[in-house]
């Protein structure tokens, strides 16, 4: 599970990103080596810069589309391959 979405909090945290970019996400998830990503908190608020949209582009961009699971509020997905 990655926080995604690119959360920007003016005058908050000293200029960190509160949460990653979709770039970043697949970049940790490469490294992580993991089988199933899960990005969260990524979309439901206005200090997301970033949505499902981007998310799953930057997994594609990255190679790596097989690895996020997004599914809409309140419903399931399959965390197997």
């Amino acid at each position: 599970m990655l926080n995604a979405g690119a959360a920007r909090v003016p005058g908050r945290f000293r200029r960190r990103p509160v949460s990653m970019d979709g770039h970043r996400a697949a970049a940790a998830a490469a490294v992580l080596g993991v089988t199933v990503v899960i990005p969260a908190h990524h979309d439901g608020w206005t200090h997301f810069s970033e949505g499902r949209a981007e998310v799953r582009t930057a997994f594609e961009e990255a190679g790596l589309s097989a690895l996020p699971r997004l599914a809409g509020h309140g419903s399931w997905s399959a965390l197997r391959g």
